[in-house]
Parts: structure tokens; C-alpha cells; sequence
């Protein structure tokens, strides 16, 4: 019988590049398989050459159509999310921790993350907002520091200072992301 890391394997050794069609495809198996989210989880942070990179495709599709999996592992979830450096593994680990600070915005905060975990994610979030990054990943790191921003004094503040140093030299996207945050968040200084 094969474990479930060898079952993964096998299901992700059909994803041949990152076409949608192959995430999905490799989504769909792991959904219909949910003890298997956990061993995705494991494989995205175990640095493996051929399946961590698809390991988190995977968990990004996932969690777009079932965030409850990822609720369900939170912890593993977050246990190693600075530890990945590539981008193309860093990218979809933000797209998942936007995911969940979109669902806590949309649910008032009455979402299962607890008060520590979110301080992981706003840790994470600045960590990649600071380094050399990808503008994917710059900018989901920027809307979930938005969302999280009333959580501490602190986060609005760091958030708004790395944007206006970083924006002149930052890339469009970068820029154009930026702009719209400071933007809202003017907005919302000037409505108080």
C-alpha cells in the first residue's frame, strides 16, 4: 500500500508545468483525497527539487475553492512559511495568507485564526514585502499587511514607510499596488 507522501507524488508528477489546466487537475485529486492536504502542506516547505513547487501550486488552487482545509492545518501551514526562498514556492505561500486575510475581513475578524497566528502571517508578509521579490508576491504581501493594519499600531506604520521608500523605485505593479493602498488608507485617515 502506498503512503500518502507516494500518493502526492504521483499526482503531482502529472502537473508538467503550471497551465492551469495541470493545477487544477492535481486540485481536484487532492480535494477528493483530503488526508492528503496535510502531506501537501509538508511537501511545499521540504525543499524538494521536483515536488515543492508544484506542492504549492496545488495548495493555492486548493485553498482558493477550500479554505477550511487550510484552517484545518493552520499551524502546519504556518510553522515554516519564511523558511522557502524560491519564488515560484514563496508566490503561491502569499497568495494563501491574502486568501485568509481577505476571509477575516470579509467575516470581521470572526474567522478561526487566533491573534498569534496572524502575527505570522503580518511577520511573513513583511519579511517578503522587504527582501527582493517578485511583484506577485510584493503585492499580496502589501493587501494582507492593509487588511491587518488595525491589528497593531505598528503595522499601518511600517507598511506606509516601506511603500513610500520603496515606490519610486519599485516596478509598476509594485507601484501601481502601493499607490492604491496609500490611497485607501488616506481615505480612510481623512474620514475619521
Amino acid at each position: 500500500m502506498k503512503s500518502e507522501k507516494e500518493i502526492l507524488k504521483a499526482i503531482l508528477d502529472k502537473v508538467i508545468n503550471p497551465k492551469r489546466e495541470y493545477r487544477n487537475q492535481a486540485a481536484e485529486e487532492i480535494m477528493s483525497q483530503p488526508k492528503l492536504f496535510s502531506s501537501l502542506i509538508s511537501l511545499v516547505y521540504e525543499n524538494h527539487k521536483k515536488y515543492s513547487k508544484k506542492a504549492a501550486w496545488s495548495l493555492e488552487w486548493i485553498s482558493k475553492e477550500r479554505l477550511d482545509f487550510v484552517y484545518e492545518n493552520i499551524d502546519l501551514f504556518l510553522e515554516k512559511i519564511q523558511e522557502p526562498k524560491e519564488d515560484s514556492i514563496v508566490r503561491p505561500l502569499a497568495k494563501v495568507c491574502e486568501l485568509l486575510a481577505f476571509d477575516y475581513y470579509k467575516k470581521k475578524g470572526k474567522t478561526e485564526l487566533k491573534e498569534e497566528q496572524i502575527e505570522k502571517i503580518v511577520e511573513a508578509c513583511f519579511d517578503w514585502l522587504i527582501s527582493d521579490r517578485k511583484v506577485a508576491v510584493e503585492a499580496y504581501s502589501m493587501q494582507t499587511l492593509f487588511i491587518f493594519r488595525k491589528k497593531a499600531d505598528w503595522i499601518e506604520e511600517e507598511l506606509v514607510n516601506i511603500l513610500e521608500k520603496n515606490m519610486p523605485t519599485g516596478s509598476a505593479g509594485y507601484k501601481a499596488r502601493g499607490r492604491r493602498i496609500l490611497e485607501q488608507i488616506e481615505i480612510e485617515k481623512e474620514l475619521q
